[in-house]
C-alpha cells in the first residue's frame, strides 16, 4: 500500500543473508493519499536518475509502478555500471527522462541475456501502462536470473575468538 518514491541503489541495503532492505521512507506515501509537499503536483520528488517520467509531470499522483521504474533503473545502473539517464545537468535529466529511451541492456553490457535486458526494458518504460503493475510482478519476472544467496559459514564454524 506505499509507494515509495526514491527506488535507487543508496537507498536499498544487502543483508549478510542476501536479503534486500528498502531504506529511507522519508518520501514514502500510502497509495491514494495526496502529498502536501507536491504541492500542485508539479514538484519532483525523487532522485532524477532513477524517478519515472510520471513523477516528474505530477508528483502527487503516482503509484508503485513508479517504483518499479526505479527498480529498473538500478538494476540497469547496477548491471552496466552507469545510469540508464545519461543527462549532466538537472534540465537534461528531466528531458531525457519525459522523452529519452535507454539502450537496450545487452548493448550497453555485452553478454546479458536478452530475456533479461527485456525485463529491464519493460520496467523502465516511459510509459507506466507498459510497466509491470506491481512490483511483486517485476520480482516475479527477475526471479529466473536470481541464484540463491550465498550463505556465510555458521559462527560455531568460526574459529573462537581470543580474549586478552
Amino acid at each position: 500500500g506505499l509507494v515509495h518514491r526514491d527506488v535507487k541503489p543508496a537507498n536499498l541495503m544487502l543483508t549478510p543473508d542476501g536479503t534486500v532492505k528498502v531504506l529511507d521512507l522519508g518520501l514514502a506515501r500510502p497509495v491514494g493519499r495526496p502529498d502536501p509537499a507536491a504541492g500542485d503536483g508539479r514538484n519532483p520528488v525523487g532522485t532524477l536518475d532513477y524517478f519515472a517520467p510520471e513523477q516528474a509531470v505530477d508528483a502527487a499522483d503516482i503509484d508503485a509502478r513508479a517504483d518499479v521504474y526505479g527498480l529498473g533503473a538500478t538494476l540497469c545502473h547496477l548491471i552496466a555500471g552507469r545510469p540508464a539517464n545519461p543527462g549532466k545537468t538537472t534540465a537534461e535529466k528531466l528531458l531525457w527522462t519525459q522523452m529519452g529511451t535507454p539502450p537496450p541492456l545487452d548493448l550497453a553490457r555485452p553478454g546479458v541475456p536478452p530475456e533479461l535486458a527485456a525485463v529491464v526494458a519493460r520496467m523502465l518504460a516511459r510509459d507506466p501502462a507498459e510497466r509491470y503493475s506491481t512490483p511483486a510482478a517485476a520480482a516475479e519476472a527477475l526471479a529466473p536470473f536470481c541464484r540463491p544467496p550465498r550463505h556465510r559459514p555458521a559462527a560455531a564454524a568460526r574459529p573462537p575468538r581470543r580474549s586478552w
